[in-house]
Protein backbone atom coordinates (compact mmCIF):
# COMPACT_ATOMS: atom_id res chain seq x y z
CA UNK A 1 0.00 0.00 0.00
CA UNK A 2 1.50 3.56 -0.63
CA UNK A 3 1.78 5.39 2.86
CA UNK A 4 0.33 8.76 2.71
CA UNK A 5 1.58 11.97 2.48
CA UNK A 6 -0.10 15.01 1.60
CA UNK A 7 -3.08 15.56 4.37
CA UNK A 8 -5.46 18.55 3.79
CA UNK A 9 -7.72 19.23 6.57
CA UNK A 10 -11.17 21.43 5.62
CA UNK A 11 -12.98 23.58 8.20
CA UNK A 12 -13.67 27.21 8.59
CA UNK A 13 -12.15 27.51 11.78
CA UNK A 14 -8.29 26.33 12.65
CA UNK A 15 -8.63 23.82 14.01
CA UNK A 16 -11.99 22.76 15.55
CA UNK A 17 -12.49 19.64 16.05
CA UNK A 18 -9.29 18.31 13.83
CA UNK A 19 -6.83 19.80 16.97
CA UNK A 20 -6.12 16.40 18.39
CA UNK A 21 -5.78 14.68 14.59
CA UNK A 22 -3.36 17.30 13.95
CA UNK A 23 -1.26 17.54 17.00
CA UNK A 24 -1.01 13.66 16.71
CA UNK A 25 -0.14 13.64 12.46
CA UNK A 26 2.12 16.58 12.72
CA UNK A 27 3.94 14.66 15.78
CA UNK A 28 5.33 12.16 13.62
CA UNK A 29 6.81 14.45 11.33
CA UNK A 30 6.24 12.72 8.25
CA UNK A 31 3.44 14.67 6.40
CA UNK A 32 2.78 17.58 4.69
CA UNK A 33 -0.44 18.82 6.85
CA UNK A 34 -2.21 21.62 5.46
CA UNK A 35 -5.66 23.05 6.81
CA UNK A 36 -8.04 25.87 5.02
CA UNK A 37 -9.53 27.55 6.93
CA UNK A 38 -11.15 31.61 7.18
CA UNK A 39 -10.83 31.91 10.85
CA UNK A 40 -8.02 30.69 13.53
CA UNK A 41 -7.37 33.67 16.40
CA UNK A 42 -3.90 33.37 16.84
CA UNK A 43 -3.96 29.94 16.63
CA UNK A 44 -0.89 27.29 16.15
CA UNK A 45 0.18 23.97 15.50
CA UNK A 46 3.65 23.37 14.68
CA UNK A 47 3.99 21.12 11.88
CA UNK A 48 0.47 22.43 10.34
CA UNK A 49 0.93 25.05 7.05
CA UNK A 50 -2.69 27.24 7.57
CA UNK A 51 -3.68 28.44 4.55
CA UNK A 52 -6.35 31.38 5.68
CA UNK A 53 -8.61 32.81 2.86
CA UNK A 54 -8.58 36.22 2.32
CA UNK A 55 -10.38 38.61 0.71
CA UNK A 56 -13.86 37.27 -0.96
CA UNK A 57 -13.06 33.73 0.37
CA UNK A 58 -13.23 35.76 3.70
CA UNK A 59 -15.20 35.14 7.30
CA UNK A 60 -16.60 38.23 7.08
CA UNK A 61 -17.61 38.23 3.50
CA UNK A 62 -18.97 35.09 3.79
CA UNK A 63 -20.98 36.54 6.99
CA UNK A 64 -22.09 39.21 4.30
CA UNK A 65 -23.44 37.01 1.75
CA UNK A 66 -26.39 35.82 3.05
CA UNK A 67 -28.39 35.13 6.53
CA UNK A 68 -29.06 31.71 4.59
CA UNK A 69 -26.87 29.35 6.09
CA UNK A 70 -26.78 27.32 3.44
CA UNK A 71 -26.34 30.05 1.14
CA UNK A 72 -23.30 30.74 2.95
CA UNK A 73 -22.29 27.29 2.86
CA UNK A 74 -22.80 27.67 -0.73
CA UNK A 75 -21.06 31.19 -1.12
CA UNK A 76 -18.12 29.49 1.43
CA UNK A 77 -17.82 26.08 -1.55
CA UNK A 78 -16.76 28.67 -4.13
CA UNK A 79 -14.25 30.55 -2.26
CA UNK A 80 -12.66 26.79 -0.75
CA UNK A 81 -12.84 25.69 -5.01
CA UNK A 82 -10.84 28.78 -5.79
CA UNK A 83 -7.98 27.73 -3.23
CA UNK A 84 -8.06 24.15 -4.13
CA UNK A 85 -7.58 25.26 -7.71
CA UNK A 86 -4.64 27.08 -6.52
CA UNK A 87 -3.29 24.44 -4.67
CA UNK A 88 -3.06 22.33 -7.70
CA UNK A 89 -1.46 24.98 -9.89
CA UNK A 90 1.44 24.86 -7.58
CA UNK A 91 2.15 21.91 -7.68
CA UNK A 92 0.41 20.09 -4.66
CA UNK A 93 -2.24 17.56 -4.32
CA UNK A 94 -3.33 16.03 -0.79
CA UNK A 95 -3.55 12.18 -0.77
CA UNK A 96 -6.16 12.24 1.97
CA UNK A 97 -8.85 15.42 2.54
CA UNK A 98 -11.10 15.37 5.31
CA UNK A 99 -13.65 17.87 5.66
CA UNK A 100 -16.25 19.03 8.43
CA UNK A 101 -19.44 18.72 5.96
CA UNK A 102 -21.78 20.92 6.16
CA UNK A 103 -20.09 24.37 5.71
CA UNK A 104 -19.75 23.91 2.38
CA UNK A 105 -15.77 23.60 2.39
CA UNK A 106 -15.24 19.96 1.05
CA UNK A 107 -18.26 20.17 -2.12
CA UNK A 108 -15.84 20.32 -4.91
CA UNK A 109 -12.79 18.55 -3.48
CA UNK A 110 -13.44 15.39 -5.97
CA UNK A 111 -13.83 18.34 -8.81
CA UNK A 112 -10.15 19.04 -8.56
CA UNK A 113 -8.63 15.92 -7.16
CA UNK A 114 -10.70 13.10 -8.40
CA UNK A 115 -8.17 10.25 -7.38
CA UNK A 116 -7.71 11.71 -3.43
CA UNK A 117 -9.27 9.56 -0.53
CA UNK A 118 -11.94 12.08 0.56
CA UNK A 119 -13.38 11.39 4.01
CA UNK A 120 -16.30 13.80 5.03
CA UNK A 121 -16.83 14.33 8.98
CA UNK A 122 -20.44 14.46 9.97
CA UNK A 123 -21.15 16.30 12.86
CA UNK A 124 -25.23 16.78 12.75
CA UNK A 125 -27.77 16.04 10.61
CA UNK A 126 -30.64 18.16 10.78
CA UNK A 127 -33.98 15.65 11.26
CA UNK A 128 -37.51 17.61 12.32
CA UNK A 129 -38.87 13.90 13.85
CA UNK A 130 -35.62 13.91 15.83
CA UNK A 131 -35.65 13.44 19.70
CA UNK A 132 -33.56 16.91 19.74
CA UNK A 133 -35.97 18.93 17.90
CA UNK A 134 -38.84 17.21 19.92
CA UNK A 135 -38.03 18.28 22.81
CA UNK A 136 -36.70 21.79 21.74
CA UNK A 137 -40.07 22.44 20.34
CA UNK A 138 -41.55 22.05 23.91
CA UNK A 139 -38.76 23.92 24.98
CA UNK A 140 -40.13 28.10 26.11
CA UNK A 141 -35.87 29.11 25.12
CA UNK A 142 -35.86 28.00 21.33
CA UNK A 143 -39.54 28.60 20.17
CA UNK A 144 -39.55 26.43 17.07
CA UNK A 145 -41.84 26.56 14.36
CA UNK A 146 -42.26 25.12 10.88
CA UNK A 147 -40.58 27.70 9.27
CA UNK A 148 -37.73 26.55 11.72
CA UNK A 149 -37.98 23.00 10.36
CA UNK A 150 -37.39 24.02 6.90
CA UNK A 151 -34.61 26.40 7.20
CA UNK A 152 -32.93 23.47 9.16
CA UNK A 153 -33.60 20.97 6.82
CA UNK A 154 -31.44 22.96 3.96
CA UNK A 155 -28.65 23.08 5.64
CA UNK A 156 -28.69 19.22 5.16
CA UNK A 157 -27.98 20.00 1.47
CA UNK A 158 -24.15 20.72 1.17
CA UNK A 159 -23.55 17.45 4.04
CA UNK A 160 -25.58 15.85 1.88
CA UNK A 161 -23.63 16.46 -1.02
CA UNK A 162 -20.32 16.06 0.31
CA UNK A 163 -20.96 13.02 2.01
CA UNK A 164 -22.19 11.40 -1.19
CA UNK A 165 -19.40 11.90 -2.69
CA UNK A 166 -17.04 11.00 0.07
CA UNK A 167 -15.18 7.68 0.00
CA UNK A 168 -15.53 7.54 3.93
CA UNK A 169 -17.78 8.72 6.05
CA UNK A 170 -16.99 9.38 9.88
CA UNK A 171 -18.84 10.95 13.00
CA UNK A 172 -17.92 11.10 16.42
CA UNK A 173 -20.83 9.20 18.58
CA UNK A 174 -23.19 6.62 17.91
CA UNK A 175 -26.04 9.36 18.50
CA UNK A 176 -25.02 12.05 16.14
CA UNK A 177 -24.38 8.75 13.36
CA UNK A 178 -27.82 7.56 14.48
CA UNK A 179 -29.03 11.22 13.21
CA UNK A 180 -28.24 10.48 9.43
CA UNK A 181 -31.12 9.12 7.05
CA UNK A 182 -30.52 5.05 6.60
CA UNK A 183 -28.20 5.12 3.09
CA UNK A 184 -26.00 7.41 4.48
CA UNK A 185 -25.53 6.06 8.17
CA UNK A 186 -25.00 2.58 6.39
CA UNK A 187 -21.74 3.89 5.17
CA UNK A 188 -21.05 6.01 8.49
CA UNK A 189 -18.04 4.76 11.10
CA UNK A 190 -18.19 6.16 14.63
CA UNK A 191 -14.52 7.42 15.59
CA UNK A 192 -13.93 10.08 18.78
CA UNK A 193 -12.60 13.42 18.37
CA UNK A 194 -10.12 11.93 20.27
CA UNK A 195 -8.51 13.90 23.55
CA UNK A 196 -5.21 14.09 25.62
CA UNK A 197 -4.94 11.23 28.07
CA UNK A 198 -2.00 12.71 29.22
CA UNK A 199 -3.74 15.32 30.93
CA UNK A 200 -7.08 13.47 31.46
CA UNK A 201 -6.77 10.99 34.16
CA UNK A 202 -7.88 10.75 37.29
CA UNK A 203 -6.06 12.91 40.44
CA UNK A 204 -8.39 12.47 42.64
CA UNK A 205 -5.29 14.20 45.27
CA UNK A 206 -5.98 17.62 43.47
CA UNK A 207 -9.45 17.95 44.40
CA UNK A 208 -10.35 21.19 46.46
CA UNK A 209 -9.97 21.34 49.82
CA UNK A 210 -13.02 23.64 50.04
CA UNK A 211 -16.12 22.41 48.05
CA UNK A 212 -16.47 23.70 44.74
CA UNK A 213 -19.16 23.09 42.06
CA UNK A 214 -18.09 23.33 38.81
CA UNK A 215 -20.27 24.33 35.34
CA UNK A 216 -18.31 24.06 32.00
CA UNK A 217 -19.59 25.42 28.34
CA UNK A 218 -18.45 27.13 25.42
CA UNK A 219 -21.82 29.27 25.56
CA UNK A 220 -24.00 30.41 28.11
CA UNK A 221 -27.08 29.28 26.31
CA UNK A 222 -30.14 26.67 26.58
CA UNK A 223 -28.56 24.07 24.04
CA UNK A 224 -26.22 23.49 26.94
CA UNK A 225 -28.81 23.57 29.64
CA UNK A 226 -27.47 26.81 31.55
CA UNK A 227 -30.89 28.86 32.46
CA UNK A 228 -31.61 25.55 34.19
CA UNK A 229 -28.61 25.30 36.29
CA UNK A 230 -28.55 28.96 37.06
CA UNK A 231 -31.68 28.53 38.10
CA UNK A 232 -31.18 25.86 40.53
CA UNK A 233 -28.25 27.73 41.80
CA UNK A 234 -30.35 29.49 44.99
CA UNK A 235 -31.50 26.25 46.34
CA UNK A 236 -27.85 24.73 45.96
CA UNK A 237 -25.87 27.73 47.51
CA UNK A 238 -28.46 27.86 50.29
CA UNK A 239 -28.01 24.42 51.53
CA UNK A 240 -23.98 24.60 51.09
CA UNK A 241 -23.20 27.94 52.59
CA UNK A 242 -19.89 27.20 52.17
CA UNK A 243 -19.90 25.95 48.32
CA UNK A 244 -18.63 28.52 45.73
CA UNK A 245 -19.61 27.81 42.28
CA UNK A 246 -17.25 28.20 39.44
CA UNK A 247 -18.75 28.87 35.53
CA UNK A 248 -16.14 28.57 32.28
CA UNK A 249 -17.04 29.22 28.91
CA UNK A 250 -17.99 32.74 27.06
CA UNK A 251 -21.10 34.79 26.81
CA UNK A 252 -22.34 33.74 23.37
CA UNK A 253 -24.68 31.31 21.75
CA UNK A 254 -23.51 29.00 19.19
CA UNK A 255 -26.55 26.73 18.83
CA UNK A 256 -29.46 29.06 18.78
CA UNK A 257 -32.27 29.57 21.30
CA UNK A 258 -33.39 32.94 22.14
CA UNK A 259 -31.97 35.94 23.86
CA UNK A 260 -33.14 36.71 27.14
CA UNK A 261 -34.62 40.88 27.77
CA UNK A 262 -31.62 41.64 29.69
CA UNK A 263 -29.19 41.18 26.19
CA UNK A 264 -27.91 37.77 27.09
CA UNK A 265 -27.49 34.74 29.70
CA UNK A 266 -24.67 35.78 31.36
CA UNK A 267 -26.59 39.21 31.82
CA UNK A 268 -29.58 37.64 32.64
CA UNK A 269 -27.97 35.03 35.22
CA UNK A 270 -26.25 38.16 37.07
CA UNK A 271 -29.76 39.74 37.50
CA UNK A 272 -31.58 36.30 38.63
CA UNK A 273 -28.54 35.79 41.00
CA UNK A 274 -28.46 39.56 42.74
CA UNK A 275 -32.48 38.85 43.38
CA UNK A 276 -30.62 36.24 46.06
CA UNK A 277 -27.84 38.22 47.00
CA UNK A 278 -25.40 35.36 45.96
CA UNK A 279 -23.04 37.30 42.96
CA UNK A 280 -20.39 36.81 45.00
CA UNK A 281 -20.72 32.93 45.43
CA UNK A 282 -20.31 32.76 42.02
CA UNK A 283 -16.88 32.94 39.97
CA UNK A 284 -16.85 33.65 36.20
CA UNK A 285 -13.84 31.55 34.76
CA UNK A 286 -14.46 32.44 31.27
CA UNK A 287 -12.55 30.64 28.46
CA UNK A 288 -9.40 28.63 30.55
CA UNK A 289 -6.40 27.79 29.11
CA UNK A 290 -5.88 23.80 28.79
CA UNK A 291 -3.69 22.68 31.52
CA UNK A 292 -5.59 25.70 33.94
CA UNK A 293 -8.54 23.50 32.55
CA UNK A 294 -7.69 20.18 33.24
CA UNK A 295 -6.77 21.35 37.19
CA UNK A 296 -10.23 22.78 37.39
CA UNK A 297 -12.13 19.82 36.42
CA UNK A 298 -10.02 17.90 38.45
CA UNK A 299 -10.57 20.22 41.57
CA UNK A 300 -14.20 19.83 41.22
CA UNK A 301 -16.40 18.70 43.97
CA UNK A 302 -18.90 17.72 41.65
CA UNK A 303 -18.96 18.98 37.69
CA UNK A 304 -22.18 19.60 35.97
CA UNK A 305 -22.67 18.47 32.36
CA UNK A 306 -26.51 19.58 30.64
CA UNK A 307 -27.00 19.51 27.09
CA UNK A 308 -30.62 18.85 25.10
CA UNK A 309 -29.95 15.54 22.99
CA UNK A 310 -27.45 17.25 20.64
CA UNK A 311 -23.61 17.35 19.69
CA UNK A 312 -22.02 15.36 22.61
CA UNK A 313 -19.34 18.18 24.19
CA UNK A 314 -15.72 17.02 24.29
CA UNK A 315 -15.85 18.56 28.56
CA UNK A 316 -18.48 15.32 28.97
CA UNK A 317 -15.81 12.92 28.39
CA UNK A 318 -12.72 14.95 29.63
CA UNK A 319 -14.06 14.88 33.20
CA UNK A 320 -15.31 11.66 32.60
CA UNK A 321 -11.86 10.62 32.15
CA UNK A 322 -10.74 12.27 35.47
CA UNK A 323 -13.66 10.49 36.84
CA UNK A 324 -14.49 13.88 38.71
CA UNK A 325 -17.95 13.51 40.88
CA UNK A 326 -20.55 14.56 37.90
CA UNK A 327 -24.19 15.40 37.27
CA UNK A 328 -25.10 14.78 33.72
CA UNK A 329 -27.95 15.33 31.37
CA UNK A 330 -29.64 12.01 30.76
CA UNK A 331 -30.16 11.77 27.30
CA UNK A 332 -29.78 9.66 24.08
CA UNK A 333 -26.38 11.68 23.41
CA UNK A 334 -24.72 11.40 26.61
CA UNK A 335 -25.84 7.60 27.28
CA UNK A 336 -22.93 6.08 25.51
CA UNK A 337 -20.18 7.73 27.90
CA UNK A 338 -22.05 7.11 30.61
CA UNK A 339 -20.30 4.02 31.49
CA UNK A 340 -16.87 5.94 31.85
CA UNK A 341 -17.37 7.06 35.27
CA UNK A 342 -18.07 5.38 38.60
CA UNK A 343 -18.95 8.94 39.53
CA UNK A 344 -21.59 10.32 37.64
CA UNK A 345 -25.02 10.70 38.10
CA UNK A 346 -27.62 10.91 35.22
CA UNK A 347 -30.97 12.81 35.69
CA UNK A 348 -33.16 15.26 33.64
CA UNK A 349 -32.12 18.43 34.27
CA UNK A 350 -35.41 19.80 33.91
CA UNK A 351 -36.50 18.24 37.04
CA UNK A 352 -35.60 20.76 39.77
CA UNK A 353 -36.05 18.40 42.42
CA UNK A 354 -34.27 15.30 40.59
CA UNK A 355 -31.56 17.61 39.42
CA UNK A 356 -30.90 19.57 42.92
CA UNK A 357 -30.88 16.13 44.89
CA UNK A 358 -28.07 14.81 42.38
CA UNK A 359 -25.98 18.34 43.08
CA UNK A 360 -26.33 17.30 46.63
CA UNK A 361 -25.62 14.00 46.63
CA UNK A 362 -22.13 14.66 44.81
CA UNK A 363 -21.12 17.43 47.30
CA UNK A 364 -21.93 14.77 50.37
CA UNK A 365 -20.25 12.20 48.52
CA UNK A 366 -17.12 14.31 47.97
CA UNK A 367 -17.31 15.49 51.19
CA UNK A 368 -16.59 12.28 53.05
CA UNK A 369 -14.68 9.95 50.62
CA UNK A 370 -11.38 9.19 49.41
CA UNK A 371 -12.13 8.30 45.81
CA UNK A 372 -8.54 6.71 45.77
CA UNK A 373 -10.31 4.08 47.06
CA UNK A 374 -12.46 3.00 44.95
CA UNK A 375 -10.44 4.29 41.85
CA UNK A 376 -9.81 0.30 40.30
CA UNK A 377 -13.14 -0.19 39.62
CA UNK A 378 -13.26 3.20 37.87
CA UNK A 379 -9.85 2.95 35.67
CA UNK A 380 -11.17 -0.51 34.95
CA UNK A 381 -14.27 1.33 33.20
CA UNK A 382 -11.72 3.89 31.19
CA UNK A 383 -9.59 1.05 29.92
CA UNK A 384 -12.63 -0.83 28.73
CA UNK A 385 -13.91 2.29 26.31
CA UNK A 386 -13.02 0.77 23.64
CA UNK A 387 -14.07 3.17 20.85
CA UNK A 388 -11.92 5.80 22.37
CA UNK A 389 -8.84 3.03 21.00
CA UNK A 390 -9.22 4.27 17.55
CA UNK A 391 -8.35 7.82 16.47
CA UNK A 392 -9.33 9.76 13.71
CA UNK A 393 -5.43 10.40 12.83
CA UNK A 394 -4.62 6.74 12.83
CA UNK A 395 -7.95 6.33 10.40
CA UNK A 396 -6.55 9.10 7.93
CA UNK A 397 -2.73 7.51 8.24
CA UNK A 398 -4.04 4.11 7.29
CA UNK A 399 -5.75 5.64 4.28
CA UNK A 400 -4.00 3.88 0.69
CA UNK A 401 -2.49 6.99 -0.84
CA UNK A 402 -3.53 7.28 -4.43
CA UNK A 403 -1.00 6.50 -7.34
CA UNK A 404 -2.22 8.74 -10.33
CA UNK A 405 -0.71 11.90 -9.90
Amino acid sequence: MVRVNNILFLHPNFPAQFRQSCLSLSAKDIYDIRFLCQTHYGRNIEGVKKLVLKGRGSHERTLQASKAEHNRAFYRADAYREAFVSLRHQGWSPDVVISHCGWGCGLYVKDIWPDCRFIAYLEWWFDPTSDLQKRLHLNPYFQLSEATNARLTLRNLPSCYEMANADNIVSPTAWQRQQLPERLRDNCIVIHDHFDKNLFYPEPHKQSRTPVLTYGTRGMEPMRGFPEFISILPTILKKWPQLRTEIAGTDTISYGGITPPEGSWKKWALALLQQHNLNHRIVWKDRLPLRDYVNWLKGSWCHVYLSEPFVTSWSLIEACHCAVPMVATRSPATEEFSNLNPFLIQIDHLDDEQFAEAINNRIRFSSRFERDAHLNGGLAQLKSANFLDISLASYIADQKAPTNY
